[in-house]
């Protein structure tokens, strides 16, 4: 079975104190990472070409369908800007920021920015309280629990934890003898992965191109792990892989009455022409998940042709938010 639309992966939202300094300019606002934590070095450099300019970065915030930095200008140190990414989207300019109440004392170079000691941080979250009052790191080891140095683990000495396998070999349900396009509606389908879970889905993230849809849900009896169901474009529907979820990551449930299901194939076939030098367009994939820092559920619909991108946004009643070419 196909695997190329997995839902992302969940991270607790970290803070590196950084200096960021940008020697890449780019005009166009660059594509954030669908995954930006399987490709951190796309999620740098988006950063990188966003900024546009020698800055230092004083903040760096990591999550799973968020990240952040906070930037001071170089030209102008008393100029900061926030910028803000979300995966698969463009990144919009910089929003100015008051300089107050900023603490610029903790600075490091670009060159030293290491995302990939953020992310094994984000690998050791499991192994603090779950109620996320520990500021610990542990692993478990043949023998138990260990400490692990979290100094050491951000300087990139520490040596990362084992992965946690967590695919399933939970058997898949076959196909039901058609043929699926995914653009063309999902209740269907979602009412077989319902039957399946044996309770009203509580969603934390929907994702579906043509040939695959995904859907990331709470589990009725544990809600503090998600289960991931891909459903085949032969109507195969195969339990993927389960997660704990992470503490102060978006653990907010929405329910299908939260979003325009019945509109959405309205709404992705009339996606290319929102944005007119793309009308002839397609839409590569789709994304329903909650916006922003734990907001209501918004759908995003990823536009391309042989030129570049396109990104239209729906809030969760069918009001477009915006449409824009990349």
């Amino acid at each position: 079975m196909r695997t190329k639309t997995e839902s992302m992966r969940r991270a607790l939202p970290l803070l590196l104190a950084a200096c960021f300094v940008c020697p890449i300019a780019c005009a166009d606002a660059p594509i954030v990472p669908a995954h930006p934590l399987d490709d951190l070095a796309a999620l740098k450099a988006a950063f990188a070409a966003r900024i546009g300019k020698p800055a230092h970065v004083l903040r760096f915030g990591l999550g799973e369908h968020y990240a952040d930095a906070l930037v001071q200008n170089d030209a102008a140190p008393d100029e900061f800007d926030r910028y803000e990414a979300v995966p698969g989207q463009p990144m919009k300019e910089g929003e100015p920021q008051k300089s107050g109440s900023i603490d610029c004392k903790k600075k490091i170079a670009f060159a030293d920015l290491d995302l990939a000691a953020g992310a094994r941080v984000l690998a050791e979250v499991r192994a603090i309280a779950p109620d996320g009052s520990s500021p610990k790191a542990r692993e478990m080891r043949g023998d138990g629990w260990a400490k692990v140095d979290i100094k050491k683990l951000l300087a990139g000495t520490a040596p990362p934890p084992v992965a946690e396998a967590r695919k399933t070999d939970a058997p898949a349900t076959t196909g039901d003898g058609r043929t699926h396009d995914f653009l063309q509606g999902i209740e269907a389908d979602l009412a077989r992965v319902q039957a399946q879970v044996g309770a009203p889905l509580a969603f934390k993230h929907i994702s579906l191109d043509k040939e695959q849809l995904s859907v990331d849900v709470f589990q009725p009896s544990n809600k503090k792990r998600v289960s991931t169901y891909l459903v085949d474009d032969d109507g195969g529907i195969k339990l993927w892989r389960e997660d704990d979820t992470i503490p102060f990551d978006c653990n907010k449930p929405f329910a299908a009455a939260d979003v325009p299901l019945s509109a959405l194939p309205a709404m992705i076939a009339g996606a290319p022409a929102l944005i007119p030098p793309m009308a002839q367009g397609w839409v590569k994939n789709v994304h329903i998940y909650r916006s922003g820092l734990c907001g209501s559920p918004h759908v995003y619909i990823e536009i391309e042709d042989e030129r570049g991108f396109g990104n239209v946004e729906y809030d969760g009643r069918g009001k477009l938010i915006s449409a824009a070419v990349q």
